[in-house]
């Protein structure tokens, strides 16, 4: 080898060290300590509180590798599912927002190998972002969508019509597949908490208001959850007849305050019909 090859391998050798110091993209610290699955939850939430909005590419990847974890990482789901969901604030929250997200959480809810909190949640940004997204993120959002709602898991077919109610102007999906389907949910063995979720948007939507009063009496004749009861007496106040004021008058003396207050406003809605 000649001496001038051997300067310029030495040459080339200092300047890869050169860039590799300057374009070096080292992940923000506070970022590693939420992904280093040795430390405790509580302070790894904290951390996240603490990253800035000028992350790196590099750092935007890691998250993105950290959300296609399915293993808790020793957490409960709850937890493991939490840091998940905060690190998708930190991507919103960047200075340049990064166009991968509403595709990587289409992607995400439409693998079942992940947790239905963790769906359930991608459900839940994909229809924060819709109204800001590329025409083509709008189109796989809304496909996302429509397939949510006949998701098995009736939680999830709750927030995707949630997403839908919000985003009704953005989407081309006719508002009878939406009615059929919050009535197909309160005629099914759906939990409580999303019945009573989806009765309310049922009334907000004044989804057939027949099929309404006829479930939302047998919610308050039959049901226990006070929730439920409560949110199936407005229905009545809002779409029931005079002869529903027998039924209501009974919870205009009940000792639970919610189910009182609910009935009490049932009733002077259906005394001045």
């Amino acid at each position: 080898m000649t001496k001038s090859m051997r300067l310029l391998g030495i040459f080339l050798f200092f300047c890869a060290l050169t860039c590799g110091t300057i374009f070096a993209t080292p992940v923000n610290p506070y970022l590693t300590v939420v992904l280093d699955k040795k430390t405790p939850y509580y302070t790894r939430a904290i951390s996240i509180t603490k990253i800035n909005t000028s992350l790196f590419l590099k750092d935007i990847d890691s998250i993105y590798r950290f959300w296609e974890i399915k293993d808790t990482q020793g957490l409960t789901e709850l937890e493991f599912n939490s840091l998940k969901n905060d690190l998708v604030f930190v991507v919103m929250r960047q200075r340049k927002r990064d166009e991968r997200l509403a595709e990587q959480l289409v992607t995400m809810f439409s693998d079942k190998g992940h947790s239905v909190i963790w769906r359930d949640y991608c459900l839940q940004f994909m229809g924060r972002l819709l109204p800001e997204s590329s025409l083509k993120d709008k189109k796989l959002i809304e496909n996302a969508l429509l397939s949510a709602i006949d998701d098995k898991d009736s939680g999830i077919a709750g927030a995707a019509l949630i997403a839908i109610n919000h985003n009704k102007s953005l989407l081309n999906i006719p508002n009878e597949q939406i009615d059929k389907k919050i009535i197909d949910i309160l005629k099914s063995d759906a939990p409580d908490y999303v019945k009573t979720t989806v009765l309310q948007l049922g009334v907000m939507n004044q989804t057939n208001p027949q099929e309404l009063m006829v479930i939302s009496r047998k919610i308050i004749e039959k049901e226990k959850n006070v929730q439920l009861k409560t949110s199936a007496l407005a229905a009545l106040g809002e779409f029931g007849v005079k002869a529903d004021l027998l039924l209501i008058k009974i919870y205009t003396q009940s000792s639970d305050l919610r189910l009182r207050t609910s009935a009490l406003s049932a009733e002077r809605k259906l005394s001045t019909k």
